[in-house]
């Protein structure tokens, strides 16, 4: 394994594959002596989707050699699982189809979006929908609420 490393304080580049069970567990190993310089009990590792795979696999296998190492998802495969639990909630609540209905998502492009399984997709259409759902909620409030009585204090202040 090619490594090139800095003294400097920085980690080592490694120029293989991460998804390689060697690299893998050099990266393991390395955590366990940064979480040990830093007189610290546990390291903490943040992997892509197919490194953490191997990594947890090796971790379960090696028990309890790399026990004392937190190994954790990224950002990206974080909020593309929160996409796709947010879809599973959405897909029969009449959401879907408000967007494809109005235009904003194609009926072929709908799964994609329930699934989570396209990031930019996801990214823009999540917070429109939201702020759909949001903009309904308030009409309903309104509708509820009686405001004569501020409306007339208003009037009297000549605010409006």
């Amino acid at each position: 394994m090619v490594i090139y490393g800095h003294q400097n304080g920085h980690l080592m580049f490694v120029m293989e594959p991460i998804t390689s069970l060697s690299v893998v567990r050099q990266t393991l190993q390395t955590t366990q002596k940064c979480a040990e310089e830093c007189n610290q009990d546990y390291g903490l590792v943040t992997y892509d989707l197919n490194a953490a795979k191997p990594a947890m696999q090796i971790q379960a296998r090696e028990s309890p050699t790399f026990d004392n190492i937190f190994i954790r998802l990224g950002a990206f495969h974080i909020e593309m699982a929160f996409f796709k639990a947010l879809g599973k909630l959405m897909a029969e609540s009449g959401g879907s189809d408000m967007l494809t209905e109005t235009g904003v998502l194609a009926p072929g492009s709908l799964n994609g979006f329930l699934t989570g399984k396209h990031f930019n997709r996801c990214k823009r259409l999540h917070p429109l929908l939201a702020l759909a759902f949001e903009s309904l909620h308030f009409k309903a409030f309104l509708q509820t609420c009686d405001f004569k009585e501020e409306l007339h204090t208003l009037q009297q202040t000549k605010i409006i």
